[in-house]
């Protein structure tokens, strides 16, 4: 019995979806990149269509390093960020602003009752 109420009480700590949202007039390229034994390592790769979105759920808060690409001239590197996200829905938008490309953070829009 005691494990039970144990259980019953013990935090879970989830996270949520991780939405990253085109939102230039080209198609992109979002791929993880990550370290391993000292030498980059390219994870899945994503490639988005303008106004086209990507969601990915996560259990847990977390981070990782991304890298936008142009489909167009896919070894030309557009930028290089991280996306982090805690226990909520996070929301990403690709944007470009004056020739340049970002992973800009977005906040969530909570539905008023």
């Amino acid at each position: 019995m005691a494990l039970l109420g144990f259980l019953v009480a013990a935090p879970t700590a989830s996270a949520g979806w991780v939405t990253v949202k085109n939102e230039t007039s080209q198609t992109i390229i979002i791929q993880e990149m990550c370290t391993l034994a000292g030498k980059p390592v390219r994870g899945k790769a994503v490639r988005l269509l303008p106004g086209e979105t990507y969601r990915e759920y996560h259990a847990r808060a977390g981070e990782k390093q991304v890298h936008l690409y142009d489909d167009g001239e896919p070894k030309k590197l557009l930028a290089d960020e991280t996306m982090t996200w805690h226990t909520r829905d996070q929301n990403y938008a690709i944007q470009t602003m004056k020739s340049t490309t970002r992973l800009v953070t977005e906040t969530p829009t909570v539905a008023k009752k």
